[in-house]
């Protein structure tokens, strides 16, 4: 479905790539790290599973708190700045960390998230 085409003319849609359009480098390599990470979890099963055994493990909204602010501290501001920048009632993602900065937001926005990976590990309550 095309958001843009079926909804264009009730709403602004605002399609972004979150982590390149401002050419940030630390945010551009935020991602970079993350789409890593996930490769390296995809290659070796084991890793896949340790991760998906810590991820049971551990309290979701822990380690996502320790991930997004203290592994990359400057990103984690910067990635905040810019989701309050677009003044947006509702956020719609593909992917769990855009939400999360969403989230962030004074505003707080409305989340829309379609990730299977949260629905695995049960991030939803983030």
């Amino acid at each position: 479905m095309n958001l843009r085409k079926k909804y264009g003319n009730e709403f602004d849609i605002i399609e972004t790539d979150f982590f390149k359009e401002k050419n940030d480098k630390e945010l551009m390599s935020y991602e970079e790290w993350f789409c890593n990470k996930v490769r390296k979890f995809a290659a070796s099963p084991i890793k896949g599973r340790i991760s998906t055994i810590i991820d049971r493990l551990l309290p979701i909204k822990l380690v996502s708190w320790y991930m997004m602010k203290f592994s990359h501290k400057n990103v984690y501001y910067k990635a905040i700045e810019q989701m309050e920048s677009y003044h947006a009632d509702i956020v719609f993602s593909t992917h769990w960390a855009t939400n999360y900065y969403a989230r962030k937001c004074h505003n707080k926005p409305y989340s829309i998230i379609y990730c299977p990976d949260c629905d695995f590990c049960h991030a939803f309550s983030l």
